[in-house]
């Protein structure tokens, strides 16, 4: 399974978790699995329908009072840290943004395991995630393969394109 952890904003879902979303569902078919997704806060029921039109097989929402009034790294690290180990997914992706920057590398850390920062290319590869990223100011890419599980990585913003969902 492939867990991808998306982002609204009031209800409704950010651009990039849809273009992440769509990411993941064709990453999934190039490995016979499913994409589950995983969206933070009580608004997120909303993201349901929208994230479903793009291929995503499942949703978890969490709304953990921990979460509630103000963001907090360390509740929101626990929260994930916890859903990831219970789902345990052979991927996980989430985007390159402020959540995903503080969080994900506190998760990976926690899980043993690594995370390719910044993106720009994801694709599959001998059954392994293979992530494209930028390296000396961008004049030159990598390619990178996180050799603990799950494999980690976050996708840059608008690195994918959102393709029209199928419904």
């Amino acid at each position: 399974m492939i867990l991808i952890i998306c982002e609204h904003d009031a209800g409704q879902l950010k651009r990039y978790s849809e273009e992440l979303a769509a990411k993941a569902v064709a990453l999934a078919s190039a490995t016979g699995t499913d994409v589950h997704a995983v969206v933070i806060g009580k608004a997120a029921q909303n993201a349901a329908a929208l994230l479903g039109s793009h291929g995503v097989k499942r949703l978890t929402v969490l709304d953990a009072a921990v979460l509630e009034s103000h963001y907090n790294s360390d509740g929101v690290t626990n929260v994930l840290t916890h859903t990831i180990q219970k789902l345990a997914p052979s991927i996980v992706l989430a985007t390159a943004s402020a959540l995903g920057r503080d969080c994900l590398p506190r998760v990976a850390m926690r899980l043993k395991t690594g995370v390719v920062a910044d993106c720009v290319a994801l694709d599959i590869r001998d059954g392994k995630l293979v992530a494209r990223h930028p390296v000396f100011a961008g004049k030159a890419l990598i390619d990178c393969v996180v050799n603990g599980s799950p494999q980690m990585a976050l996708a840059r913003a608008n690195a994918f394109g959102v393709p029209n969902p199928a419904g």
